[in-house]
């Protein structure tokens, strides 16, 4: 199996996945954010690209071509590409980090009889809705930084 198939699976097969490096602190902080969160669905994978040599550096480069991110950690959850460790914090003082970690996506849930899903949710309305997030989120915050004017004195 190639990098890039290895990487697909990777990130298909595990609801939560951090591509990481042991020496770094933002990754080391996004490990423990995910870790401190009790009810998971599952533990998260976790990768350390340091770890793997050539292949390790060949990952990181694929994980640029799908992400358009260069640094790690390289956070997925549910196949969908979250960002870094202060884009998992954002998620985590938004108070939304918890449910994504906690709940299984409805395409998981509705399964027929034969394992196949009665709705299907593809990658690119998974990204829509991650980016929708992402954008209340900032905006949240870009709301709430901003001072209110003083008034002025008559």
């Amino acid at each position: 199996m190639g990098i890039k198939e290895e990487v697909d699976e990777a990130i298909r097969s595990n609801p939560i996945l951090i591509y990481s490096k042991t020496y770094c602190p933002h990754s080391q902080r996004a490990k423990r954010m995910i870790s401190s969160i009790p009810s998971k669905i599952s533990n998260p994978k976790v990768i350390e690209l340091d770890s793997l040599g050539q292949a390790g550096v060949d990952m990181q480069s694929y994980l640029f071509e799908l992400t358009r991110q260069r640094t790690v950690p390289n956070i997925f959850i549910h196949q969908n590409h979250i960002g870094g460790a202060d884009d998992l914090s954002h998620l985590n003082d938004a108070g939304v980090l918890r449910s994504l970690v906690t709940t299984v996506p409805a395409a998981k849930r509705d399964l027929d009889h034969s394992g196949r899903s009665k709705f299907e949710i593809n990658k690119q309305d998974g990204s829509i809705l991650i980016l929708l997030l992402v954008i209340v989120v900032f905006g949240y915050y870009k709301f709430k930084s901003t001072r209110e004017p003083e008034k002025q004195k008559l």
